[in-house]
């Protein structure tokens, strides 16, 4: 969000007591740091009425082994097209790379295509179709000023009004590069 990037209006609870104030529908997500929460009940959709009961049952469910203590609560989004992209580091090329699919769960395994980046010239939006290039340059520039090791958006899509939204991302910094960074992330 502070890169520019679109996120839905969203709100972090970590008990069932606890004043919801994004109305439904919505979208309840448990905050682990395991991936494909939605195969294993960690995303919840809430399309009406009362969430509390919702918000209980998910709040300390063990979602792929690990204890749910917060939910993001955020606002649904009426989605038209779904990707996966995201910016990461190849050992077969020795630089950057882009990767860009079909999002959702299991996007790894569904034909993704990875783009090498040139990293002194950047991201000039080639693989992207042309609806996706502001938010790709966003995310490009997000990986190179935090020195990320993977910067990822998964699903980014396309509401049926044609606004980009990311739902879900995942970061990795580099460790090594703590020194150069302007901003510092607690551990």
């Amino acid at each position: 969000k502070n890169c520019g990037i679109n996120v839905p209006q969203s709100q972090l609870i970590d008990s069932p007591s606890q004043e919801i104030t994004i109305k439904a529908p919505l979208v309840l997500k448990a905050q682990t740091l395991s991936g494909k929460r939605a195969e294993s009940g960690g995303i919840v959709k809430v399309t009406q009425g009362v969430i509390s009961s919702e918000v209980k049952d998910l709040l300390h469910k063990i979602i792929n082994g690990e204890k749910v203590e917060k939910i993001l609560v955020e606002e649904a989004v009426s989605i038209d097209k779904e990707y996966y992209l995201s910016f990461s580091y190849s050992t077969q090329t020795r630089g950057p790379v882009l990767t860009f699919g079909e999002g959702g769960t299991g996007a790894e395994e569904k034909g993704a295509k990875t783009y090498p980046v040139d990293p002194i010239e950047g991201f000039s939006g080639k693989g992207l179709p042309s609806e996706l290039v502001e938010e790709g340059k966003k995310l490009w520039q997000l990986f190179t000023k935090y020195d990320c090791e993977l910067a990822e958006i998964n699903p980014l899509v396309v509401d049926k009004s044609g606004k980009v939204w990311a739902l879900d991302s995942k970061v990795i910094l580099d460790d090594d590069a703590d020194f150069r960074r302007e901003i510092k992330f607690a551990e």
